[in-house]
């Protein structure tokens, strides 16, 4: 009886853990989507971009998942939009930028300037590089 029991409750178990699990929304499935198409494209993963030096300036950090591909950071360097106001920030911070080959595994940063302090934390920007753009990107 009992192991009549264990087999009638078994699959009932594992329906619940498959289906009890955390839900995504519409939203996000269609955001991890585009965000592995920006990886294809580009050969880059973001992996945050937050609010540092008092506000004036954002930290966009990435990295290298396939070099060649990756090279097209050196040829449109990455322009942050924010998604709230529209406002392109695309001011590196002195200038700075990377040069020589992307190195697969590495993480790279990038310091954008805040002017005005557009970007806000808990906001959210869209990454554009070239003609391909990665939107939702929480700002820390």
């Amino acid at each position: 009886m009992a192991l009549i029991g264990i087999l009638t409750l078994a699959p009932a178990a594992a329906v619940w853990v498959l289906t009890s699990g955390p839900r995504s929304t519409t939203v996000e499935r269609s955001t991890r989507v585009a965000q592995a198409a920006f990886e294809e494209e580009t050969g880059i993963r973001v992996i945050r971009v937050a609010l540092t030096g008092g506000g004036g300036l954002v930290d966009f950090r990435y990295q290298v998942i396939d070099p060649d591909k990756a090279e097209v950071v050196h040829l449109y360097p990455p322009n942050l939009v924010d998604e709230k106001t529209g406002d392109v920030i695309d001011a590196l911070f002195m200038g700075h930028s990377h040069r020589g080959n992307p190195k697969a595994g590495y993480t790279y940063p990038l310091l954008f300037v805040n002017r005005a302090g557009l970007v806000q934390p808990g906001g959210a920007v869209a990454v554009v590089i070239g003609d391909w753009r990665l939107e939702h990107v929480p700002v820390m």
